[in-house]
């Protein structure tokens, strides 16, 4: 928020150095509209990120947008693009750190793992109740490690136990 807080401040200084007798004080109504407009960017991202995750999942480009309409509109999704909750932003991280996830899962590449453990950390930055939802990434993650590399975890756990 702070960057949009920032250039919101610098839009008002503007406003004021360029209209100087402009009856509204442009400080009330930037700032809080670029901090505003943040939570509308998170939901956009939140809608395209399960529109991708739907592709990934194998389901027609109908399917995909209809379960993005229905995100979009059928849940509270849009009602709190409108203030500065920060309930978007753990949305729109923890649906990004399941679809990377969810790519690891298909692909294995190790790189997806890098990408949900960041998108996880910023989750519970922007919001620490997500902490609680942690486990299931994990318990998630462990399910998708192929058979030979959750044996060699399960081995090397085995063995740090027994010494």
């Amino acid at each position: 928020m702070a960057p949009l807080y920032l250039f919101g401040k610098l839009t008002s200084l503007f406003f004021s150095i360029i209209f100087p007798h402009i009856s509204i004080d442009p400080r009330l109504f930037f700032a809080p509209l670029y901090v505003t407009f943040l939570n509308t960017i998170f939901c956009a991202g939140s809608c395209a990120v399960f529109y991708r995750l739907g592709r990934y999942m194998r389901y027609s480009h109908r399917v995909s947008l209809g379960a993005v309409i229905c995100l979009g509109f059928g849940t509270m999704l849009w009602p709190y693009s409108k203030f500065s909750y920060s309930e978007p932003q753990a949305a729109f991280f923890l649906l990004a750190c399941f679809l990377y996830l969810f790519r690891y899962r298909q692909t294995g590449k190790a790189r997806c793992c890098v990408y949900a453990g960041a998108l996880l950390s910023l989750a519970l930055i922007t919001k620490y109740e997500v902490a609680f939802l942690a486990p299931a990434f994990l318990g998630y993650l462990l399910i998708s490690l192929k058979d030979k590399k959750l044996k060699a975890a399960l081995t090397l756990w085995g063995y740090s136990l027994e010494c």
